[in-house]
């Protein structure tokens, strides 16, 4: 509520384009759900862009606010003449150790301070928790692809049939948020209140010690990490316990 408050401050109207960009964290999470309180489309960004490809999406989907990871906020500071529709920038440390926000950003805890706990006015329902994701652009460049609306109908088919048990699922990210499978189980899943266990980036051998110690019940993954899982050593696999996991998506490609 907060952090709303806070972007609304800084010039966001409802409608607004807001563009996220760092590797997963409580500040990403955090962004979607101030983003959809506040009637904003959420537009995730890669980290993995060069500053010239971030340029380009961050102009192209008309953007007025930017929220980046400290990490990453000075590629997107290197090229702020290219972004002029950008009102301001936000940036935010995600790690424990402390890290410098660019100048010319604005501190996110300068944001959030002072901003009241109460629950902004809502926005028009319709569009609440819109979001615009940037193909690959295999052929040309990306483009933005504008979701305006949920089928709630096919939403609760889908969790039935995956077996979901609301009121009784622990969720761990396993991909990268600014992708949309990673990023729709993700916002599934906390909206319907339960955990998230939340790793900055995969590893395997901690993504098995964190699905032990929360009893994580369903992730969202690519081929490729259940292949590094599975192919960790003998004596590291024989200390897991995934007992817990009730629903496991494979996506991306064949398993």
């Amino acid at each position: 509520n907060r952090l709303a408050h806070g972007l609304r401050a800084l010039g966001a109207a409802p409608g607004d384009r807001i563009v996220w960009c760092g590797p997963n964290s409580l500040e990403t999470i955090a962004v979607v759900h101030a983003a959809r309180k506040a009637g904003l489309v959420a537009v995730p960004l890669s980290y993995r862009f060069t500053a010239e490809e971030m340029a380009y999406v961050i102009d192209n989907s008309d953007a007025t606010l930017v929220v980046a990871d400290a990490d990453y906020a000075p590629l997107i500071a290197s090229v702020r003449g290219e972004i002029p529709k950008v009102k301001a920038c936000v940036g935010y440390c995600a790690t424990a150790e402390p890290k410098e926000i660019p100048a010319g950003f604005v501190d996110w805890r300068v944001v959030v301070n002072g901003q009241p706990d109460t629950e902004p006015e809502a926005p028009d329902a319709s569009g609440v928790g819109a979001q615009m994701l940037y193909t690959s652009g295999t052929t040309g460049k990306p483009k933005g692809a504008l979701r305006t609306t949920t089928n709630a109908a096919i939403v609760f088919a889908l969790l039935g049939e995956l077996g979901f048990q609301m009121g009784n699922e622990v969720h761990i990210t396993t991909g990268p948020m600014y992708h949309s499978g990673p990023l729709a189980f993700v916002s599934l899943n906390h909206s319907a209140g339960a955990p998230i266990v939340v790793l900055r980036r995969f590893d395997p051998e901690a993504w098995l010690d964190a699905v032990k110690e929360h009893r994580v019940t369903n992730t969202f993954s690519a081929p490729t990490q259940l292949k590094r899982i599975v192919s960790l050593p003998d004596d590291v696999l024989a200390r897991a316990d995934c007992s817990s996991m009730r629903c496991l998506i494979a996506n991306a490609a064949p398993v």
